[in-house]
């Protein structure tokens, strides 16, 4: 995804690809992508360290009857682990080229057994640029971002179960789309 920006996706399905901007207000993605169910409707959104994935369904073919419009070459749905009754947590630490770091952490905090339980998850990654603009010096293609979670799961009843997912996401970079050539 670094060369859109690292903060884009470009993803195909079936040979359709879209490349909508988040300032490309008139055109619209022809897949759609889930987050636990929730439409996400520019390529920013779905790029997002979400911290655990349970499962990721890709859905081939139109799914207008399901998902709605904008799913003419499929639909992608990403399933988050969800809140549950045992006391849990994780921590992963990648390091790499560039001075990459990327660190996850996540929790699961059950409150009540069986009726109320809280997962929180954050990520953070570094990396320094890998070209470097000659003119100003600045890094390009470096990233900056950190981003969370927190999900709430209350089940009143044995029939009943709801969730809150609130997620945010802090994200500075330059992008590095091309070089130009002066003759």
């Amino acid at each position: 995804p670094d060369g859109l920006g690292a903060n884009m996706a470009n993803i195909s399905i079936r040979g359709i690809s879209s490349r909508v901007f988040g300032f490309d207000i008139g055109f619209d993605q022809g897949f759609g992508v889930y987050i636990d169910g929730v439409y996400t409707g520019r390529p920013m959104a779905v790029n997002a360290d979400l911290g655990e994935i349970e499962r990721v369904e890709v859905l081939r073919g139109p799914q207008g009857t399901l998902f709605g419009k904008n799913t003419i070459a499929g639909a992608i749905n990403i399933v988050s682990k969800k809140p549950g009754n045992e006391l849990e947590g994780n921590v992963e630490v990648d390091v790499g080229n560039y001075d990459l770091t990327r660190t996850r952490g996540s929790i699961n905090i059950p409150i009540i057994t069986d009726e109320l339980a809280v997962r929180f998850s954050v990520n953070k990654a570094e990396r320094d640029g890998y070209v470097t603009n000659l003119f100003n010096g600045d890094d390009v293609a470096d990233r900056d971002q950190l981003s969370g979670r927190m999900q709430l799961a209350y089940t009143p009843t044995g029939a009943t179960r709801v969730y809150l997912n609130v997620d945010a996401l802090d994200f500075e970079g330059n992008a590095y789309f091309r070089e130009p050539v002066l003759g």
